[in-house]
């Protein structure tokens, strides 16, 4: 693999080089990156050699050249070194056939850096080309970045909702369980100022690349695209959770093709983009036929479950909350899978650390003799307490115990001192002790009880 792709960076290198800057430089060869050549140029070689660079791609563009895979390496190379008036000049030359850079990593990388110099009237063009593959680009290993590069930049909002963001939210069951499609959900869903922190590195170097003519800050470009993301997504519950498990049997999260038609296809020759594009992605997935998802496979799967979480945070939605407690209260069965398995335990847990004392469940259990009947909901933390308290000596033998744990020290955070008092009640009962018996009968750590016990013993 290295020697070739040596041997594919001396060809580069003899193409894209002007003779005098061969001569100058004879052992142009054994750089190991055109990079590490043009640091040595001086500044007049650097000149000859951009210049010569240009020249070139106007011929490929001339020709009809620009799906080629040497060419989108060619223009990665000319864009990072490029000042702003040759992007401005190679932007000019190449948007025409602009989404036919989107088959190679090398292709996206350039439309990336380009996009931060096109003018409003250009992202608007692009735009409206991607509505028909928008879906398909966005769960692609390659081309999801240059979805989130568009959704950054582009300050037309109304735009973005009417054609990309419409085709996102006729899909969301698919994207969200996507290796690549629900970065694009988090960053919609992200409040923060800067790249969503749950991005891969590169793809949040890759989103901060100067962006000269983009006006609007970063929050408030994509809180304006946000919710017709979030209606989609509580929508989409809604109707995962009125659907019986037993009508969708399959256990894995649905998978979609990755398209190959124009736009969408990975080159094998293209260079691999350090940090990030590749991450999580089947570039082999085969086309299944798509089912719909259950209520347990959001809460399970390890992207739809980021989404999720990132969803409630931002909604703290009680109808989806009250949903998810029925999903865990249909028995001790069920409840046990549920705080045992590793992402759903990780997701509960990271639900009770982000709840505060507005979070609340629409048609909650019962509350305890004595609290106002006429409230009509309370917290989460109280009702998901409630939810596992009558199988508690099965869930501390699990790794439920870590959920109890967090339970109690939330319930001292929000300074909840009613249900702080009913779990350290039931807890200094019998129920440790036989979560202890229990565990060590099935030979299971007892780590978890250890905290809990010392949790305990604080305050």
């Amino acid at each position: 693999m290295y020697p070739c792709f040596c041997r594919q960076q001396q060809m580069l290198n003899a193409v894209v080089l002007p003779p005098l800057a061969m001569v100058r430089h004879p052992d142009y060869q054994e750089a190991p990156t055109f990079f590490d050549l043009f640091d040595k140029f001086d500044v007049e070689t650097r000149k000859l050699t951009m210049e010569h660079i240009a020249s070139l791609l106007q011929k490929f563009v001339d020709k009809e050249l620009l799906d080629k895979a040497p060419v989108h390496r060619m223009l990665k190379i000319y864009t990072r070194l490029a000042n702003e008036e040759q992007i401005n000049a190679v932007l000019q030359m190449t948007v025409e056939g602009f989404l036919r850079l989107a088959s190679t990593k090398d292709g996206v990388d350039a439309m990336v850096r380009l996009l931060g110099y096109a003018t409003a009237k250009q992202r608007k063009a692009i735009v409206k080309e991607m509505k028909k593959v928008m879906v398909s680009m966005t769960t692609n290993p390659v081309d999801y970045l240059l979805v989130l590069r568009l959704l950054c930049t582009v300050d037309d909002t109304k735009l973005l909702r009417d054609v990309l963001i419409k085709e996102l939210t006729k899909d969301m069951g698919t994207i969200a369980f996507d290796p690549q499609g629900y970065f694009v959900l988090l960053q919609l869903l992200d409040t923060s100022s800067e790249p969503c922190k749950h991005l891969p590195l590169h793809t949040r170097q890759m989103l901060q690349l100067p962006a000269p003519t983009s006006l609007k800050p970063f929050d408030l470009r994509i809180g304006e695209l946000r919710g017709p993301i979030v209606e989609a997504l509580e929508k989409e519950l809604e109707e995962t959770a009125g659907r019986s498990s037993s009508d969708c049997s399959l256990s894995s999260p649905p998978k979609k093709l990755r398209k190959t038609n124009v736009g969408m296809k990975k080159h094998a020759d293209a260079e691999p983009s350090e940090g990030g594009g590749e991450q999580g992605g089947d570039d082999a997935a085969e086309e299944t036929e798509k089912r719909k998802s259950t209520f347990k496979d959001w809460l399970e799967n390890q992207y739809a479950s980021r989404v999720f979480l990132e969803f409630v945070k931002v909604t703290k939605s009680p109808k989806i909350l009250q949903f998810l407690l029925g999903e865990l209260s249909n028995n001790a069965t069920s409840l046990r899978s549920f705080v045992d398995h590793p992402q759903t335990q990780r997701l509960l847990s990271s639900l009770v650390k982000q709840a505060d004392e507005t979070w609340e469940v629409a048609g909650s259990p019962e509350r305890p003799t004595g609290q106002d009947k006429g409230q009509s909901k309370q917290s989460f933390i109280e009702a998901l307490w409630l939810v596992l308290a009558p199988h508690l000596s099965t869930v501390l033998a699990s790794r439920g115990v870590f959920l109890a744990t967090d339970i109690l020290q939330a319930s001292r955070r929000l300074n909840a001192q009613n249900l702080e008092k009913q779990i350290v009640q039931v807890l200094e009962g019998d129920v440790l002790k036989q979560a202890r018996e229990s565990a060590q009968a099935q030979g299971l750590s007892t780590a978890g009880l250890n905290v809990l016990s010392s949790k305990l013993k604080e305050n």
